[in-house]
């Protein structure tokens, strides 16, 4: 009996399993099986990749109907019996990840709003000093300006100092 191959293309919808699922399994196959691969020349110049029926059924644990065997049915139930014991578990679990993560972030929202009242208290501080600094500014600019008034009224030509 001669070995069966399929496209790809196919082979998705024979598997269920997508392009990518079969491509990755096509690289494996290339370098550990070759024989389970098949090309085919293109028109074009290029291959068309072929892979054995067979082998998918294997590999997917596939029947002749494209549906998963039942052996694997008791894994899976003692498994999800398993699962369902450890989400109690699990659950308590994140409940209290859950509950960490809240304290982390009331401190953080405490620590942010003293920081926001820091630079509140800094800023109006800061307005405080540039007005004070301003108010000095304009008298010593004031105070500059009537010196160099009175200096340049001492300071007379000297044809206008004996009057």
């Amino acid at each position: 009996m001669e070995k069966q191959f399929i496209s790809l293309k196919d082979a998705c919808e024979y598997s269920n399993k997508s392009m990518s699922t079969l491509r990755r399994l096509v690289s494996e196959l290339k370098d550990n099986q070759p024989n389970k691969l098949k090309y085919e020349d293109l028109k074009n110049g290029s291959k068309k990749i072929l892979i054995d029926v067979d082998y998918l059924n294997e590999y997917y644990e596939l029947n002749k109907d494209n549906q998963p065997n039942n052996t694997n049915k008791k894994t899976h139930s003692t498994s999800d019996s398993i699962d369902r014991s450890n989400d109690s578990a699990i659950i308590q679990v994140y409940e209290n990840v859950i509950k960490m993560l809240n304290s982390d972030l009331e401190a953080k929202n405490r620590q942010i709003e003293n920081l926001t009242e820091t630079i509140r208290i800094k800023e109006e501080n800061n307005r405080d000093t540039q007005g004070e600094l301003n108010r000095i500014i304009n008298n010593m600019t004031n105070k500059l300006t009537l010196e160099t008034k009175e200096v340049n009224q001492v300071r007379r030509k000297w044809w206008q100092r004996n009057k």
